[in-house]
């Protein structure tokens, strides 16, 4: 994910959109073979503290619905020490609707101290080897918990999963307010999906909508967090 921050060949033929009135000042969105890389950045029109950001991603957002109406659920699944690289996690699930389809994802976030500038929050989906099998089977009924609370869907709608999702969130020193938050993720479908073949040219508006609406309320979660949550 460094590089795709870093290399501007990654974004060849991506869309772009600027913004100056907005919390989010930019806007990137790349169709791959299969599935998107997105780009989503800004300085939420205020002054953030680091820390306070980096806590609200990796554990308070949970209150995103609050701020967010088209996110159904954000529930944290879980906690620990990942085994593989030593990095304390939490576990949250996600159900948003985006119009066309629901998004249903259960994602792992990181906190990492990059250096005394600069905080990664890594994000990947979650799949059955990351957990023991007593787990996975409660997260599994977490997730049909919160589907239950989206049922019955409309006709034309359906309840999609990512085959795969990874990002980071990447928090540095702004340039007119004291914290950047950038978001990149690489996420992809099932391409033999009829659902998906169905509504894919609609895909980008609705995954750009997404970003918009979550970077707005993701900013209203930490506000609510700084006053509230330490």
């Amino acid at each position: 994910m460094s590089d795709v921050l870093a290399n501007e060949m990654y974004w060849e033929g991506a869309s772009r959109a600027t913004y100056t009135d907005q919390y989010y000042d930019e806007i990137r969105l790349r169709s791959q073979e299969q599935g998107y890389l997105a780009f989503v950045s800004g300085e939420g029109k205020q002054h953030f503290d680091i820390q306070d950001v980096a806590n609200t991603i990796f554990a308070n957002q949970d209150i995103i619905p609050q701020f967010m109406p088209s996110l159904k659920s954000a529930k944290y699944l879980g906690s620990g020490i990942d085994p593989m690289n030593g990095y304390a996690y939490n576990d949250i699930y996600f159900l948003a609707d985006l119009k066309v389809m629901y998004i249903s994802i259960a994602l792992r976030t990181y906190k990492i101290q990059y250096d005394v500038h600069t905080m990664l929050c890594p994000i990947e989906k979650i799949t059955k080897n990351m957990v023991d099998k007593e787990t996975w089977k409660q997260y599994q009924e977490t997730y049909e918990s919160e589907q239950q609370k989206v049922q019955p869907l409309a006709f034309y709608q359906s309840i999609v999963e990512p085959d795969f999702v990874f990002g980071m969130y990447v928090m540095n020193p702004g340039q007119l307010y004291k914290t950047r938050v950038t978001l990149v993720t690489q996420l992809g479908f099932n391409s033999d999906d009829s659902f998906l073949a169905h509504v894919a040219s609609e895909l980008p508006f609705f995954l750009k909508q997404g970003m918009q609406v979550g970077f707005d309320a993701s900013v209203e979660a930490c506000i609510a967090y700084t006053k509230i949550g330490k």
